[in-house]
């Protein structure tokens, strides 16, 4: 997860290693991976899990709050 974006005379162009268009976002799969990324996360032990785990969160949180924005879910 992460990138960049320059804003220079109104164009914005982002850098980014993955991205999604919200049109491909089904809201009901999302909140079902949202919640499960969060049960994960809080059961999650050890370094590498939790550092998985809470990537994985972060995804799908992201996900979810296009979804709820763009389908008015």
């Amino acid at each position: 997860m992460g990138g960049f974006a320059l804003v220079k005379q109104n164009v914005v162009t982002i850098l980014a290693n993955e991205a999604q268009s919200s049109e491909n976002i089904d809201p009901e799969e999302a909140k079902n991976d949202f919640e499960t990324a969060k049960n994960n996360l809080e059961k999650a032990e050890g370094v590498k899990d939790k550092v998985e785990a809470n990537f994985a969160f972060k995804r799908s949180k992201a996900r979810f709050q296009v979804a709820v924005k763009s389908k008015n879910f």
